[in-house]
C-alpha cells in the first residue's frame, strides 16, 4: 500500500462476520492530511461499504494512486484521535489517545 501501515486497515479489519462493526473513533487530520489522506480514507471506506475484500481494495487504492486519481500523501500528514470516550469497536471498548503520522511507501 502507498500509505503508512499506521493506520493499519481501519475499516475493512472492522468487519465481523461480514458485518462493519461500530466505531466512535474519528480521527482529526491536520490541513497535509484533509488534502492526502482523507480522500484515500473516503475511497477506501466507500469499497468497504461496497463489500469489496481487502485485496481488491489494496488493489484499487494503488491503481488510484498510480493513475494519479487520488493525491499523493502529504508531508508531515497525520491524525489526532485525543477523546478519552473513542470506541473503536464492539470488541475494544476503550481505546488510548494517540497520533498517526501517514508517510508514502518508500
Amino acid at each position: 500500500m502507498a500509505f503508512s501501515a499506521s493506520w493499519k486497515g481501519r475499516g475493512a479489519e472492522h468487519r465481523s462476520g461480514g458485518v462493519l462493526e461500530s466505531e466512535d473513533a474519528p480521527p482529526l487530520l491536520n490541513a497535509q492530511a484533509a488534502r492526502s489522506f482523507a480522500p484515500i480514507y473516503l475511497m477506501k471506506t466507500r469499497l468497504v461499504l461496497a463489500g469489496k475484500s481487502k485485496a481488491e481494495i489494496a488493489q484499487a487504492i494503488a491503481t488510484a494512486l498510480n493513475w494519479k486519481e487520488l493525491p499523493a500523501l502529504e508531508s508531515g500528514a497525520m491524525a489526532y484521535m485525543m477523546s478519552k470516550q473513542q470506541s473503536l469497536n464492539d470488541r475494544d471498548k476503550v481505546w488510548h489517545s494517540h497520533a498517526m503520522f501517514f508517510l508514502p511507501a518508500t
